[in-house]
């Protein structure tokens, strides 16, 4: 998307353009990934952006490989995480993947799902990315987070369009869905769902 080549992407993760209640969801969004990924594993990101949750989790991984379409933000990514020889970053579609590897986890975070139309595609690929007992970890908004998404979107220069009980819409062009339990159901096919500081789900399938 043309924002993200804008630089949005440095604008939308700076902590001063994020409300209260983004901070919280992304805090517990951490806390969360921290408690889960057991040390040892390997893990798959899809929509890395800058690496932050594979710097997060890097210490108690064997493997990780951060996947973006973003080829700006992947080469960031490899700057911020140039210490770590055992994560590998690579610029590709999440939607159409051709992965050899398979993990213990995949994860797609903050709301990456909710920012591609083709979902189910990347639902499909995360599930023939993991073992057979590995687990898929999802990071969802839910409808009690659009006032402050909203705000955080204005507040790193975009244009509200349109808001429906779907998603918010800018003039960009960027579309950004929010979910209920029984969405994230129907996409993953079964799925234990958490609620994350009010505004947003942690999912396992």
């Amino acid at each position: 998307m043309s924002i993200y080549d804008a630089g949005w992407l440095a604008k939308f993760l700076d902590s001063k353009n994020q409300p209260q209640e983004i901070k919280d969801y992304l805090r517990e969004e951490n806390k969360l990934l921290l408690e889960k990924i057991k040390k040892g594993t390997s893990l798959v990101d899809f929509g890395c952006g800058y690496g932050r949750h594979l710097e997060l989790l890097a210490e108690r991984l064997s493997y990780g490989l951060g996947i973006d379409i973003n080829d700006k933000a992947v080469e960031q990514a490899r700057r911020n995480l140039s210490k770590y020889n055992h994560i590998e970053l690579r610029v590709a579609d999440c939607r159409d993947l051709c992965l050899r590897q398979t993990f213990d986890y995949a994860i797609s975070m903050n709301n990456t799902i909710g920012n591609i139309e083709e979902k189910e595609k990347v639902i499909a690929e995360m599930k023939k990315a993991v073992f057979p007992d590995g687990r898929c970890i999802l990071g969802l908004y839910n409808i009690n987070s659009i006032e402050p998404r909203v705000l955080w979107y204005e507040k790193t220069g975009l244009k509200i369009k349109k808001v429906t009980e779907d998603y918010i819409e800018t003039d960009k062009g960027f579309r950004s869905y929010h979910f209920t339990k029984e969405e994230i159901i129907r996409l993953t096919g079964r799925c234990d769902i958490l609620s994350i500081a009010e505004i947003g789900y942690f999912g396992f399938f």
